[in-house]
């Protein structure tokens, strides 16, 4: 009889870490996500992709009270880039989710290439040519 008990409680711990896995998996965000561009056409940015080789914290953060970058903490909620990147942002240089993003970007396929992986670095390998009209 105690040992059934145990053998029960040992199962519902089981069961209760798998479960906790599972919730934290699937809470990975988007497959995909598709950044406006109408310049240069849309960008099908693979969120999966980029979770192979960086940290949430690499490309999320958010802002305290008086505007400072607060690194990303597990769990908190994402906000789209252009959120607090606006043209009232004090930071010329990232005041457009645009500037935001390709700062953020070009920095790490840079540093990539640089390491001896490959990273598209130039427009056209994140921005597909605009179909013509």
């Amino acid at each position: 009889m105690k040992s059934s008990r145990v053998i029960s409680v040992v199962v519902a711990i089981c069961f209760s870490l798998v479960m906790a896995g599972v919730a934290a998996a699937a809470d990975k965000g988007p497959e995909t996500i598709t950044f406006k561009c109408e310049k240069k056409g849309d960008v099908a940015f693979s969120h999966v992709k980029h979770q192979e080789s960086a940290t949430c914290g690499d490309c999320h953060h958010s802002e305290s009270p008086d505007g400072k970058q607060v690194p990303y903490a597990e769990g908190q909620k994402i906000e789209k880039c252009g959120t607090c990147h606006t043209a009232e942002m004090a930071a010329p240089a990232l005041n457009s989710s645009k500037k935001a993003l390709h700062k953020n970007c070009k920095g790490c396929h840079k540093a990539a290439v640089k390491e001896g992986k490959t990273a598209p670095t130039k427009c056209a390998g994140c921005h597909p040519k605009k179909a013509a009209k």
